[in-house]
């Protein structure tokens, strides 16, 4: 009997997950675009603003070398632009990722202020270099 009432608090509580608590999908662009619409979907206009804001300031930060101006360039390029627009310099940073996760991470990337950390990647090796701007 207990395992019963287990399985069915299990079901009820995945069929309770909404909003930002929703997993973004990042293994192809369409599965990025159809997860990112289910979670705007269930979720609150405050939380959509704030995941969208969240999804421009990661994808700024994958992007900013290339453009001029840097990231306040970049910034600025991307802001009239929707994440979907952006997947692909979002799809390995949010795969799998809750939106808590996502709005969290861009919160972080956002208080750096004048401090980034550049992420240099050949083959298996990872560094990353801290760059102050201006």
């Amino acid at each position: 009997m207990k395992n019963a009432w287990l399985f069915v608090a299990l079901i009820l509580l995945a069929g309770c997950t909404r909003g930002l608590d929703l997993k973004l999908d990042g293994s192809s662009e369409q599965k990025f675009a159809a997860s990112l619409a289910k979670m705007r979907e269930s979720a609150t206009p405050d939380d959509v603003k704030r995941l969208d804001e969240a999804l421009r300031v990661l994808a700024v930060s994958d992007v900013s070398i290339g453009f001029e101006g840097g990231i306040l360039g970049a910034l600025a390029k991307l802001e009239a632009k929707s994440p979907e627009s952006l997947a692909e310099f979002l799809l390995p940073q949010v795969n799998g990722r809750t939106g808590r996760d996502v709005v969290t991470a861009g919160a972080e990337v956002g208080k750096a202020g004048k401090t980034v950390a550049l992420l240099v990647q050949r083959e298996d090796n990872r560094i990353f270099i801290p760059v102050t701007l201006g």
